[in-house]
C-alpha cells in the first residue's frame, strides 16, 4: 500500500472545494492538509529569501510546479507574498545573465534555471488569475521581462519571459498602454526577432497600444511597424504568430488614415487574399479588411 503523502501529490493537495472557499463542510483531513502546505508555502518563501543559490533554485521550482493550473496553490502563494520575493530573486541573478563571456560558467547556469524557473512561477500567478496578473504587472517587472525577451540572453530566460508577458497581456488592464509605449523601440527589435515567442509577444503588445490608446497611433506609423508586419506575415509559418500579427496589423489600421495609406502602398490586400486560403485565418483577415 502505498504512503498517504504519495495519494496527495504536491501539485493537488487533495483540498475539497469546501475547504478552499472556507465553507463548513470540509473535514478534518482537509484542514490538516491545508495545514501542511500552508507550512510548506512558507518554506518555500523563505528559501526564495535565503539568498543561497541551490535553496532559491529549489524553492522556485517547487513554487512554479504547484501553482500550475491551481487555484488554491496560487492564492495561498499570492497571499504570502510570493510575488514580491520572486521578483526580488529575479532582480538579483539578472546582472549574471547577460555575461557568458566573463562570468563563470556555472554561476551563469546556476542563474539561468534560476531565472527560468521565477519567470514561469510569475507566469503561472498570473495565468487565469486577475488579481494574481495585475499585482505581477504592477510589480516593476514588465519593463525587466521585455528587456529579457531579447535574444541576447539565454534561450530558456528568453523563451520563459516571452510567454510570462503573453499571459500578462492576455490579462485585461493588467499591462497600462503607457508603459508599453515607453518600450516602442525595444518592442520594434522584439518583433524582428528569430524566436516565434518573442515575435508573438511584440505583436500583441503593439496590437494593444493601438486598440487601447489611440494618441499612439502617429508614433507608432512612424517606425514603419505595418511594413514590418506584413514581412512577418509572409515569411512566417508559425500560426500563432500569424495571427497575432493580423491582430496587430487590424489594431494599427482601426480608425487611422496614415497608416491605411500605407497599408495600400504594401499591397495588403493580395496578402489578404493569400491568407483567406487557410480557413484559421478567414476571420483575422475579415477583421483586418475591415478596419481598411
Amino acid at each position: 500500500r502505498k504512503p498517504r503523502m504519495e495519494v496527495y501529490p504536491k501539485v493537488g493537495w487533495g483540498l475539497s472545494w469546501e475547504c478552499e472557499q472556507g465553507v463548513p463542510g470540509g473535514n478534518v483531513s482537509d484542514f490538516k492538509h491545508m495545514g501542511r502546505h500552508q507550512d510548506r508555502v512558507e518554506r518555500v518563501l523563505q528559501d526564495l529569501g535565503s539568498n543561497v543559490e541551490m535553496l532559491e533554485l529549489a524553492a522556485a521550482r517547487e513554487l512554479k510546479h504547484a501553482v500550475i493550473g491551481n487555484l488554491t496553490n496560487k492564492r495561498l502563494y499570492f497571499d504570502g507574498g510570493a510575488v514580491k520575493a520572486l521578483v526580488s530573486v529575479l532582480q538579483r541573478h539578472v546582472p549574471r545573465l547577460g555575461g557568458a563571456a566573463s562570468a563563470d560558467v556555472s554561476a551563469l547556469d546556476v542563474s539561468v534555471e534560476i531565472a527560468g524557473h521565477v519567470i514561469s512561477g510569475l507566469g503561472s500567478l498570473a495565468c487565469n488569475f486577475q488579481r494574481g496578473a495585475e499585482v505581477v504587472a504592477g510589480s516593476g517587472v514588465v519593463p525587466l521581462l521585455l528587456k529579457l525577451s531579447a535574444g541576447v540572453f539565454h534561450p530558456t530566460v528568453v523563451d520563459s519571459s516571452a510567454r510570462t508577458m503573453k499571459i500578462l497581456l492576455l490579462s485585461p488592464g493588467a499591462v497600462s498602454v503607457e508603459l508599453l509605449v515607453d518600450h516602442l523601440l525595444l518592442l520594434v527589435q522584439l518583433l524582428r526577432d528569430n524566436s516565434a515567442e518573442v515575435v508573438e509577444l511584440a505583436a500583441l503588445a503593439l496590437g494593444k497600444c493601438c486598440l487601447d490608446g489611440i494618441k499612439s497611433h502617429p508614433e507608432i506609423s512612424s517606425y514603419g511597424i505595418l511594413a514590418e508586419v506584413v514581412h512577418l506575415l509572409l515569411r512566417t509559418t508559425h500560426p500563432k504568430t500569424q495571427e497575432a500579427c493580423l491582430a496587430c496589423a487590424a489594431a494599427m489600421l482601426f480608425q487611422n488614415e496614415a497608416v491605411a495609406r500605407s497599408a495600400l502602398e504594401l499591397d495588403i490586400f493580395t496578402l489578404c487574399i493569400e491568407l483567406v486560403r487557410r480557413p484559421v485565418f478567414n476571420y483575422a483577415v475579415e477583421t483586418l479588411l475591415m478596419s481598411l
